[in-house]
């Protein structure tokens, strides 16, 4: 059962109520312009709510939006589509930060205009029954518009700092005493996101410049560790004790990074990804945004070259 059914069931909303709204449709549709501006009257009373309009061609769009709304909920039909049209309308509401109380005033003043028309299209008995109907579907509409006040919490819960900040929590020093945090002050460097030149037997897990968590991080995590032993194996075999990743290498993985970034839309949003929630922390996109299978051909084709783009001593 999908969550619109079990509303309409929650409700008792059957054919009944789809006939008598069908039947009702005809008769209202002259009254939607008047319902549509009782509607914006009671919006611009309410500075609250009329802060997250931007003039007047947006009413008017908004306006024509309202009538298509009303109607489609009226004939149906009741299906993903008509669902993914409130939950847009939900979304929407959430985005602009309009606050949930005006969701459910708003539709009182719906509510209202409905049963005034009603009221005047039908004799009282019949009215009763049509404008049951026409609760039951505002109840539900209103129901799945405000389910997604529930992710504004879960969405904006982001102060975590993502990506770069487990290793800068650590005052990590490499040659010359230089720390990880001076080297990173424009953003992270890394060579595929498992070491920083200049910091030799460091490697990193899921770093920077790693498919990290636009991936399956166990898994990449995984990966990681195969490949750092491996590496290691290979630096006892050869009685090496050192491997550093070599400037030249990591410039040109961090501009393979930003390019591939670049034909996403990641880099232009102000989140996590970009460390926007961060105040302070540089505004790069952090994260190989390739594709796993690529990055994993790439570390193979890395270590089946001796460790190309290494030094090791």
């Amino acid at each position: 059962m999908t969550f619109l059914e079990e509303l309409f069931a929650f409700v008792g909303f059957d054919d009944r109520d789809r006939a008598r709204l069908r039947e009702l449709h005809p008769r209202l549709v002259p009254e939607f312009p008047a319902i549509a501006g009782r509607f914006y009257e009671a919006v611009f009373a309410s500075p609250g709510a009329a802060a997250v309009l931007s003039g007047p061609a947006q009413v008017e769009r908004l306006r024509v939006s309202l009538v298509d709304w009303m109607s489609s909920g009226l004939v149906g039909p009741y299906d993903e589509r008509f669902y993914e049209k409130r939950t847009r309308i939900g979304r929407r509401h959430v985005a602009v930060g309009l606050g949930s109380q005006y969701m459910f005033t708003a539709m009182n003043v719906l509510r209202i205009a409905y049963q005034d028309a009603i009221a005047a299209l039908y004799p009282p008995g019949e009215a009763l029954a049509v404008l049951r109907s026409v609760h039951k579907l505002l109840d539900c509409e209103l129901a799945i518009m405000v389910q997604h006040y529930e992710l504004d919490t879960l969405v904006f819960a982001t102060g975590f700092d993502a990506v770069t900040g487990a290793a800068l929590a650590i005052d990590i020093r490499g040659r010359s005493g230089v720390s990880l945090r001076s080297k990173w002050v424009s953003g992270p460097r890394t060579f595929l996101g498992l070491a920083v030149a200049g910091f030799p037997n460091m490697f990193l897990i899921t770093g920077p410049g790693s498919p990290s968590v636009l991936s399956n991080m166990v898994l990449s995590i995984e990966q990681h560790v195969d490949w750092i032993a491996e590496c290691l194996e290979f630096l006892r075999r050869n009685d090496l004790e050192t491997i550093e990743a070599e400037e030249v290498a990591e410039n040109e993985w961090v501009d393979h990074v930003i390019a591939v970034g670049n034909l996403s839309l990641f880099p232009q949003a102000p989140s996590w990804y970009t460390g926007a929630n961060i105040p302070g922390k540089p505004r790069v996109f952090m994260v190989y945004f390739g594709g796993v299978g690529t990055y994993l051909q790439k570390c193979n084709e890395v270590a089946a070259s001796r460790y190309a783009g290494f030094t090791c001593a």
